[in-house]
């Protein structure tokens, strides 16, 4: 069942190997973001983390969310990596719904892309922009970048790229930056990413395999971060779906232009840019993913961290 009770994982967090690295930059997002429209057009990924924060904030944080529905309370939020607000602007949606209003209610958005800044604010509009207090292009781990402090603390899908928080001293750790802009114990920051058990992983670690690269951050490099600094926070793994029938012609693989961007998103290198050898490796590790599910779809694991205030 989606909506599980949350687990307190923080003498279960399983052991993972070291991986190196920190993305300097992200071309699925930057000269190639059709490679990442191919992948929101084809997933329910965000829909799925969307509703799931819904659900946990009113089943597990009530005083939260009281402050959310609660028009007259000036409420907070910081949303870090917000990108161009896939899933962080109907979320801000739901919130003005629920409490009737976007009145007294400040988002503080984060991002050092200047091209997803413009891409969130043209498709931010009416009340809801109004809720925007600022967006800032510092990077998260800049120490000049100082959040206010707030009831609510978004990060969704960002922490592949940011730095200073593996075996790094608490003081400037950039996780616990993270988690010191939670106001008070009723408060929470919310952190998503891929589990290691997804197939989103499983396949972009293979490709890394093959081509001789650091293997991308899993969510569980987190949590053992979070453990080993004494940062108390609560997970629970959420399952969504990606079509991958682009890949596919009348059941045989054969990747049309689509096909070809969403594989690319997935591996973060051009499709067409690798060799044939590497191809046929992917391919029949690609359709040996698939074949589990008896349809043209893979599941994409993530982990939500929920950091407790204290």
């Amino acid at each position: 069942m989606l909506f599980a009770p949350l687990m307190f994982i923080a003498s279960l967090v399983p052991q993972v190997e070291h991986v190196a690295a920190e993305y300097e930059s992200a071309p699925a997002f930057q000269e190639h973001k059709e490679w990442f429209a191919a992948f929101l057009k084809n997933t329910d990924q965000k829909e799925v983390q969307k509703q799931t924060t819904l659900s946990l904030l009113q089943d597990h944080f009530p005083e939260l969310w009281a402050r959310i529905k609660d028009a007259d309370y000036p409420f907070t939020s910081v949303f870090v990596g917000a990108g161009s607000g896939g899933m962080e602007i109907p979320l801000l949606k739901e919130f003005a719904k629920a409490r009737g209003s976007a009145a007294h209610f400040s988002t503080y958005c984060e991002d050092p892309s200047l091209e997803m800044k413009k891409e969130f604010f043209a498709s931010i509009n009416g009340e809801t922009e109004s809720q925007i207090a600022e967006y800032s292009s510092l990077p998260f781990d800049d120490a000049a970048y100082l959040p206010p402090k707030a009831d609510l603390a978004l990060a969704s899908h960002v922490w592949y790229f940011i730095k200073d928080w593996k075996g790094v001293e608490k003081e400037r750790n950039t996780l616990a930056k993270f988690a010191s802009i939670i106001s008070d114990p009723s408060g929470a920051g919310v952190m998503t990413l891929q589990s290691k058990s997804g197939d989103r992983y499983k396949l972009n670690a293979f490709c890394a395999s093959l081509l001789g690269k650091d293997k991308e951050i899993v969510a569980e490099e987190i949590t053992a971060e979070l453990q080993r600094l004494g940062i108390p926070f609560q997970t629970m793994l959420i399952e969504s779906r990606l079509d991958v029938s682009s890949c596919f012609d009348r059941g045989l693989f054969n990747p049309n232009e689509e096909g070809k961007a969403l594989l690319s998103f997935l591996l973060f290198t051009s499709w067409d840019e690798l060799s044939e050898v590497t191809q046929e490796k992917m391919k029949t590790h690609f359709i040996s993913l698939v074949k589990t599910y008896g349809k043209e779809e893979l599941v994409l694991r993530d982990l939500h961290i929920w950091i407790i205030g204290t």
